[in-house]
């Protein structure tokens, strides 16, 4: 890559004014640390907050276009964009992450302090363009903050945004770079990030919880209650839990796998249909847990070898678990007929599953593991497994109608 120019020193960087430029014709001048990467040339700075509207068209995205096929970006979410900016401003919230930036022109002029030292001024000529290659959403943030929470953010000049500037020349390594920083970049774990929006739930306020990015708090109606659950019947074994098949069986985060058969994700997900289900939304947690565990004892019961011989079937590993969940407020919704929910009375409704409670149906060979885990695929299942309780309608009055 072609290295920048290094002018003599004329200035001392002013950390109180970290942008200078006097009119549209000068180059923007930038205090910059330049950092060194091999062939490489960086330059990490913190630009005000304000930069990025007054210089909104100096910024560009290399937005792919269906017509040409060129560009290598998505359009903003508007959503997003919007989430970011209340974010910053109601929730107080900060961005700790660096935006990249890139030029490909080389018409930049890196002068230091004084000769050999890494920080100094970046001059950055106004025609040539500021390239986002990764922050895109945050920037359209920061601007939507410009035009719209101007005056209800008092300490907009001090709000600094970290940068990073790097020198690429031409759109393909550009584009490359983007790749790279996207494609490396490890998500949060979805097992963990689960278990933090169960935190989230019980810490923050309806207020704050209301202000975050909606991506933080996306099932925060039913995913709480999803992780006690599995704290529950993955760890307790006594008393109302004794034979509680599920002990031990569910793999939690960081936890290697042992003699586990489903992750917590998949065991939580499972739960959405149960937790979000009229017929079960006046029993408490625990209670749930019980509800859940009896059910589970019914279908061991009923299907005794593929709980023996797990490795040999798919009842406990995914689609087992999303198909009976699905199902259980269906059951449920029977088997309380008598006034009580024990594992008989589910037992009893269960056995009109027919092949669909039988261990052939149930085998890494049978119907269930062959047809697969997708989401149609489960939906099959259960369609074949709910086909077989319509011959009743049972209506449900009261919030909570079976006693445990």
């Amino acid at each position: 890559m072609p290295a920048t120019k290094e002018a003599q020193p004329q200035h001392v960087p002013d950390n109180d004014k970290p942008l200078q430029h006097s009119d549209n014709t000068r180059p923007i001048k930038i205090p910059a640390l330049l950092v060194r990467q091999g062939q490489y040339r960086l330059f990490v700075t913190a630009l005000p907050i304000t930069f990025f509207s007054r210089h909104n068209e100096k910024l560009k995205v290399d937005i792919f276009q269906a017509d040409t096929k060129e560009g290598y970006q998505r359009r903003p979410t508007e959503y997003r964009v919007k989430d970011f900016a209340r974010y910053l401003v109601v929730a107080k919230g900060m961005s700790p992450t660096a935006v990249l930036l890139n030029i490909r022109d080389q018409g930049i002029e890196f002068e230091p302090i004084r000769k050999g030292e890494d920080f100094g001024y970046l001059h950055v000529p106004m025609e040539i363009a500021l390239w986002i290659v990764d922050g895109q959403h945050r920037i359209k943030g920061f601007q939507e903050i410009m035009e719209t929470y101007y005056d209800q953010m008092a300490d907009l000049g001090s709000f600094k945004v970290p940068v990073v500037i790097m020198q690429e020349g031409t759109q393909y390594d550009e584009a490359k770079q983007f790749l790279i920083t996207n494609k490396t970049q490890k998500g949060v774990k979805p097992d963990l990030a689960e278990r933090f929006i169960a935190t989230m739930a019980k810490t923050e306020s309806a207020q704050s919880l209301a202000n975050l990015p909606r991506e933080t708090t996306r099932d925060i109606d039913w995913r709480p209650k999803a992780t006690e659950i599995v704290d529950l019947m993955n760890g307790t074994d006594t008393t109302e839990f004794m034979g509680n098949p599920w002990y031990q069986k569910i793999q939690l985060p960081n936890e290697p796998k042992g003699k586990t058969l489903v992750s917590q994700k998949s065991f939580e997900d499972s739960l959405k249909p149960v937790l979000t289900s009229n017929v079960l939304s006046g029993y408490s947690t625990r209670e749930l847990a019980t509800i859940l565990v009896r059910y589970w004892k019914a279908i061991v019961a009923l299907c005794p070898v593929a709980f023996e011989l797990p490795k040999d079937h798919v009842i406990q590993k995914t689609s087992g678990v999303h198909v009976f969940h699905r199902v259980l407020p269906r059951v449920v919704s029977l088997a309380g007929r008598n006034g009580r929910l024990t594992q008989e009375s589910l037992e009893a409704v269960l056995k009109h599953l027919d092949e669909g409670i039988t261990e052939a149906y149930w085998s890494s060979n049978g119907t269930a593991g062959v047809v697969g885990s997708s989401k149609k695929s489960i939906a099959i299942l259960v369609s074949q497994l709910t086909e077989a309780l319509e011959d009743t309608d049972l209506e449900i009055a009261a919030s909570k109608p079976y006693e445990l």
